[in-house]
């Protein structure tokens, strides 16, 4: 079809007029032709309609400088498609053809007033570009003379920045580096500056521990040794100090960059010292590392701690201050992790947010590593405590090298904190003060103040290890609460697994459907017949409630399945469409409010685009007409792959993906329960051991068979296990993407998998028969011995992690069309979704309950492992256990004989008071491996409060349905509470109006507060009941009318455009009925064309109409 090309725009006038034939205005019926461009047969489907519709010709030039004029009206873009022929016609089409002709002046029908703001538009553009292309030039000829000036060659200048030499001040000034003016170079070196200076200061904190362990051991404050790292600290501690003046400099370089590009300040590059001594946190920082013991400089502290005499190294002291230098890698942790994300300067600045360590604390909290950020972050905090908390409980008077006269005294040595106040004797307890060198008791001391747990086997002597174990705790506690808030956050369902839960939902009520509506019409059927009995007839409402539930569960749209946030983003899109099309609507109708150039590019744009959409054909068509190359070779590797796939009958179930699932599930149920058998036949071994029975037994190596057997078929199946996962895996990529499906899988591929070696030798790692030995070791110079029975029976617990997986089959196993929902929605039904779909119910305090009864008991059995020694069974003849060390233990400095507890309800409760805040009921850990059993139920009893609290505050949020139902209950109380203000204010009013006296209720009313209460009462009365609905309901309604209003807009633009086209064509034999309005409805419409039909068009244009004709 063709038509005219106007500086972007296109005429459908002459479109119209073309194809009336002769039917055309007669006031141009011999006006000259002028230049003009016929475009070829399918440029209309690409080009946009005119943005001024009239119905008028408007006033032509003559013929003498029509081509001029036309010359003027075309963009400079498409000056090339003129010719200088006065027609262009498209080589590809045939002379004929009817379609290419030329276009009389009167058929462009475009007002005068539209040229006029068309060529000044052009003008204007021109001439801003001209202004442009000056200034442009003006500052290369300034460029080039500075350039000349400095003597650098045009090569070099190409280098150097803009502002380098703009900031210099006469040709004399030298060009500084390129990096310090540039954001990201600066950046740069101010994270290895402050990188360079935590490993300089946290090396010099090294060498002052150095030096306290040595003089802790006795070695003299003024040897060499000592002052050799002494002076390494401060070196050290110097070169620290001088990275970071280099990094504070470049701050206040990087600040000036800043300041440089967003307020467009004056850039300075050259910073003074000045500027850096001025800064308080320059000093203070600097002060932080600058603390430490210089060489040849000891000295003592002595003080009366309670009336007992402490004395503290100097050297002590300072290690523990120098310690607290590890924070300094904070900072370079925090641009590490900002550093991961794009422009976010420009970020920053757009939004006004600060990219400081409170944004970084929040980004790691709400991350997928919050859990792990936590752990570490508590791991540091509890050796750094566990450090200040030996350090300050040491008393120098106990070193061999304190020169002070007090430390002979009483006072020193025999220390008194309990004064006999909370005793049954009331007399003091004196205690012998005994120096504890282990790190690893005040670790454990401090781990247990930080988890709020206390044994009572390590307490604070000193005031200092006070305060140390109450910030500890205060630690503790804040760590738990990140720790929960982190769990919350993460437990929540995402995005796309809320949507898999929706669509989850769905399929459960199309699989239920059949049986409800059977069971429903059964009942029904027999209730009919007389046949059901009285209290029958109770349960078909049920019934029937039951059944529309579910249908109108099955038959949820697939859009409405989506998450919140998603059906969040859909509003927003459509909201923005509808705004675009009722803007385009509003200037296509009314012109003249909408005359800015801008907003007429705008929608000019939006018409291109919807004239582009609408012009496709439907997804579903577009679908069946790929026929690119590509996706004819995608067609035939995927029929070439299905030929391939051509296998024997006895195969045919690798390929059914529900086979192989149930296949994958039954082995992963028998790999636990041939693990569990062995670890029943471990624990028995272990049980015949502590009863006395040797380990050379035929019983025992009965029961050591045993476990071999079943270790050995637990790892046959956890081998078939992995073999079906790789199984799996490839007919997935088989059915997603046609990849060629090979069901011979080699035992190598298998092997492949670092993950099938790890459970290999965890599963693997057993007592065979006619094995056994014996492990013994100190612990805190205590000797304890070990059965090899003992060992393995506790190695062995540990495959109680295969039941796991036989618990989320179970928790997946009622999911229908698992396979399909996470293709769709892109979930992974794996360990994250199975916690989270059971801690996101009710059913979560059982499933709670039950770990919890889980740990108490695995934990007791271990920790009764870890206490008892092999020295004290009858049967064992080691000579180790004939020392004093293994019958007399030490713990603290106190001294008891050892016994082994075989009660296992007692190791059971000791773990139970450990998960919980209590202190253990007296018993203590006295063996490391015992002391790791109880750090493990802490940290599990942590966990398990923390998802405790997690889970239950996001089961306690009320339903959607419990919304709306609160909502009308409040409404109701909100009517009763109405009618009992409007009694009370029209009492009260005709009480006083008869000047009657009061009641001693109605003195106290306040007639204001009574009339601002009816006031709100009111209003909620008038509510209705979809505005107490939540919020996920509200978010559906405004969704559904979004949608709604979408589909009614599309439908009556497409209405329209047909009936503009009818009009049209009745039109065609004299003047033409179109309207400007109408005119201005058709370009709008036929760019929002989608599916509607033709009935009732006159109805909906014929206002154009008359409102036109009396105008």
């Amino acid at each position: 079809m063709p038509s005219v090309f106007y500086g972007k725009r296109m005429s459908t006038n002459a479109v119209s007029n073309a194809e009336g034939g002769d039917k055309e205005d007669d006031k141009s019926a011999d006006r000259p032709r002028r230049m003009t461009w016929t475009a070829p047969r399918g440029v209309m489907s690409r080009l946009s309609t005119p943005f001024f519709p009239s119905n008028s010709a408007a006033s032509a030039a003559n013929g003498s400088n029509s081509s001029d004029d036309t010359v003027q009206v075309l963009s400079p873009r498409n000056h090339d498609l003129l010719v200088k022929e006065n027609s262009f016609q498209d080589p590809n089409l045939p002379a004929n053809d009817p379609f290419v002709e030329t276009v009389q002046d009167d058929e462009l029908q475009v007002e005068s007033e539209d040229l006029d703001f068309e060529l000044q538009r052009d003008s204007k553009k021109l001439e801003r570009n001209r202004e442009r292309r000056d200034s442009m030039m003006k500052l290369h000829s300034e460029v080039q003379e500075k350039l000349k000036a400095l003597g650098v060659s045009r090569r070099g200048s190409r280098r150097q920045s803009l502002g380098e030499w703009s900031a210099g001040s006469g040709a004399g000034t030298a060009f500084v580096s390129d990096w310090r003016r540039s954001r990201d170079k600066v950046e740069v070196r101010m994270y290895w500056s402050n990188l360079n200076s935590a490993i300089f200061g946290f090396t010099g904190a090294i060498f002052a521990c150095a030096q306290n362990e040595l003089i802790i051991r006795g070695t003299d404050p003024q040897h060499v040794f000592v002052n050799t790292l002494k002076a390494i600290n401060t070196i050290l501690t110097c070169i620290a100090i001088g990275f970071l003046y280099r990094r504070f400099w470049l701050d206040e370089l990087f600040s000036r960059i800043l300041r440089h590009l967003r307020i467009l300040h004056e850039l300075d590059i050259h910073v003074p010292p000045s500027c850096i001594l001025q800064d308080a946190s320059f000093w203070a920082e600097t002060l932080f590392i600058l603390f430490h013991i210089p060489p040849f400089v000891t000295f003592e502290i002595p003080m009366m701690n309670w009336n007992n005499f402490l004395v503290y190294r100097a050297e002590t002291l300072g290690a523990a201050i120098n310690v607290l230098r590890v924070f300094l890698f904070w900072g370079c942790f925090r641009e590490w992790v900002l550093g991961k994300l794009p422009r976010r300067h420009t970020v920053a600045s757009f939004t006004r947010i600060q990219l400081n360590s409170a944004f970084t604390i929040k980004l790691l909290l709400n991350g997928r590593y919050a859990v792990h950020f936590i752990a570490i972050l508590w791991l540091i905090l509890l050796l750094i405590s566990g450090y200040w908390f030996r350090a300050v409980e040491l008393t120098a008077c106990q070193f061999g090298t304190s020169k002070n006269p007090n430390c002979g005294n009483d006072n020193a040595k025999r220390w008194i904190i309990d004064f006999g106040a909370g005793s049954l004797s009331g007399q003091p307890n004196y205690f012998t003060k005994v120096n504890d060198p282990y790190l690893q008791n005040a670790l454990w001391s401090m781990f247990q103040a930080s988890t709020t747990v206390g044994f009572g086997d390590i307490t604070s002597t000193t005031h200092a290890g006070r305060i140390v174990a109450a910030m500890t705790s205060v630690i503790g506690l804040v760590m738990v609460a990140m720790l929960t808030s982190s769990l919350m956050h993460r437990l929540q369902f995402s995005a796309e697994e809320e949507s898999a839960m929706l669509m989850v939902a769905r399929e459960k009520a199309w699989k239920n459907l059949s049986k409800h509506s059977a069971t429903f019409l059964k009942a029904w059927l027999m209730a009919r017949k007389g046949i059901a009995k009285k209290n029958k007839k109770d349960s078909l409402f049920q019934l029937k409630q039951i059944f529309k539930t579910t249908k109108n569960a099955a038959n949820v749209h697939t859009e409405d399945c989506m998450a919140e946030k998603s059906k969040l983003d859909l509003i927003v899109a459509k909201t923005k469409r509808l705004c675009e099309i009722s803007d385009v609507l509003k200037c296509r109708i009314f012109p003249l409010e909408c005359n800015r150039p801008q907003c007429q590019e705008e929608i000019e744009e939006l018409l291109m685009e919807t004239e582009a959409k609408t012009q496709t054909k439907p997804q579903h068509h577009r679908l069946r007409r790929r026929s690119s190359a590509v996706q004819m070779q995608r067609k035939l590797s995927s029929l070439i792959a299905i030929m391939k796939d051509f296998m024997p009958a006895k195969h045919d179930w690798k390929k059914n993906r529900k086979l192989v699932d149930d296949l994958l599930r039954r082995n992963r149920m028998l790999a636990a329960l041939f693990g569990m058998l062995g670890t029943l036949f471990a624990i028995v071994e272990n049980e015949l051991v502590f009863a006395g029975l040797e380990p050379h037994t035929p019983a025992m190596d009965v029961m050591k068979g045993l476990s071999s057997l079943s270790t050995v078929g637990c790892l046959v199946f956890i081998y078939r296990i992995y073999w079906t996962q790789v199984l799996i895996r490839r007919l997935v990529k088989h059915l997603h993407h046609g990849a060629h499906f090979d069901y011979i899988i080699s035992v190598s591929h298998v092997l492949d998998d670092p993950l099938l070696w790890v459970e290999m030798i965890v599963v693997g790692l057993h007592l065979p028969p006619f094995t056994t030995f014996e492990l013994g070791s100190n612990t805190m110079g205590n000797y304890v011995l070990y059965q090899a029975e003992t060992v393995f029976c506790s190695w062995n617990i540990i495959r109680v992690y295969l039941l796991w997986r036989v618990i989320a089959d179970w928790m997946v196993s009622d999911i229908p069309s698992k396979h399909s929902i996470g293709s769709f929605t892109g979930v992974k039904f794996d360990t994250s979704f199975v916690l989270k779909r059971m801690l996101n119910s009710w059913s979560a305090i059982y499933y709670l309950a039950f770990l919890w009864t889980f740990v108490v008991f695995v934990g007791g059995y271990l920790f009764r492992n870890a206490e008892a020694t092999a020295c004290l069974f009858p049967n064992v003849k080691n000579v180790r256990c004939e020392s004093e060390t293994a019958k007399v233990w030490s713990i603290n400095g106190d001294e008891y004989y050892k016994f082994n507890d075989m009660y296992f309800l007692n190791a059971c409760w000791f773990i139970f008071t450990t998960i919980t805040p209590g202190a253990g009921n007296g018993t203590i850990a006295t063996t490391h491996f015992g002391r790791c059993v109880a750090a493990i139920a802490m940290l599990f009893g942590i966990l398990l409060t923390s998802i405790a609290a997690a889970a239950l505050g996001n089961l306690i949020t009320f339903s959607s349905s419990e919304h709306t139902a609160l909502g009308v209950l409040g409404r109701e109380t909100a009517r009763v509470r109405l009618h009992q203000c409007a009694v009370n204010i029209i009492s009260l009013w005709w009480r006083r109006k008869r000047k009657a006296k009061l009641s001693r209720m109605q003195r106290g009313f306040d007639f204001h507060a009574l009339r601002k209460e009816f006031v709100s009462s009111k209003e909620q009365v008038k509510r209705d009941v979809e505005d107490f609905g939540s919020r996920s309901e509200k978010i559906d309604a405004v969704a559904n009318r979004v949608k709604h209003l979408d589909a009614s807009l599309s439908k009556i633009a497409g209405s329209l455009l047909l009936r503009a086209k009818e009009d049209k064509e009745e039109g065609a034999g004299g003047r033409s009925s179109e309207t400007p309005a109408a005119a201005a409805v058709l370009s709008l419409i036929k760019s929002t064309e989608s599916s509607g039909s033709g009935k009732g068009l006159k109805r909906k244009v014929s206002f154009l109409h008359d409102e036109d004709t009396e105008k």
